[in-house]
């Protein structure tokens, strides 16, 4: 089933049903934060820096060639025992799979000619189940570059009223890690810790999750996120001036 996102909703192309996305009225004043700084200017590249080795930042952050392939990943936030909860997965060890077994957002290639919202949104309902109904679009964050996977990769953020149902695709993904914006703010998370690459030892940083180490490009995505978020709630809007 193909999905196309317009402006307020999501349709399928293979039926008659129109799921209509609304922007969220949300009581929680970090999602409101954010939505309202995913309509300004993004920090992009100064806050991915923050999560990859800067030895290694003259090749990570070269434009990406022209024939690499579009894709997009979903960071879906929504409210859990008082937190901003979102879903990682572990992805499946499978053989040509360079990012088997690594945590990572749900996301995809995009096909045909779908929207990054519709790319990421679909492959959400393809390796984790979750409906797109009830799934508020807050925004766009940078594109980032994955030279492994040739993909150049547009992170979509989103919200959801209620907790996911996930029902996993076995083949795609072995099982769902909720981390949360909170667990990434403990500073006791943040490590460095070693890889070699082409023969020299290189520290990466990562958080250091309960199901393992978050690094790479899922790293450098969130940290965007949570730099955006911390700027505007630095900087919130003057009262009596609207959103």
């Amino acid at each position: 089933m193909r999905w196309v996102v317009g402006h307020h909703s999501l349709v399928s192309l293979n039926s008659s049903v129109v799921i209509v996305i609304m922007h969220p009225s949300v009581d929680n004043p970090r999602i409101q934060a954010l939505a309202r700084a995913l309509k300004g200017p993004l920090p992009g590249e100064r806050a991915q820096r923050m999560m990859w080795p800067e030895e290694l930042s003259s090749s990570r952050f070269l434009p990406p060639p022209p024939d690499a392939r579009l894709a997009a990943v979903l960071v879906l936030l929504y409210e859990c025992d008082g937190r901003v909860c979102f879903p990682l997965q572990v992805r499946r060890r499978v053989e040509g799979d360079p990012h088997g077994g690594e945590i990572s957002l749900p996301g995809g290639h995009r096909e045909g000619e779908e929207t990054v919202e519709a790319t990421a949104l679909r492959e959400a309902r393809e390796e984790l189940g979750i409906s797109p109904e009830r799934v508020h679009l807050l925004g766009r964050l940078s594109r980032i570059w994955i030279s492994v996977s040739h993909a150049k990769v547009r992170p979509v953020v989103a919200w959801a009223e209620e907790p996911p149902r996930y029902r996993l695709d076995p083949r795609e993904v072995d099982r769902v890690i909720v981390c949360s914006l909170e667990e990434l703010e403990d500073p006791s998370r943040r490590i460095r810790f070693p890889r070699e690459w082409n023969g020299t030892v290189h520290h990466i940083p990562a958080w250091r999750l309960q199901d393992g180490l978050l690094w790479g490009a899922t790293a450098m995505i969130l940290s965007e996120l949570l730099t955006l978020l911390h700027e505007a709630e630095e900087h919130p809007p003057s009262p009596g001036r609207g959103n």
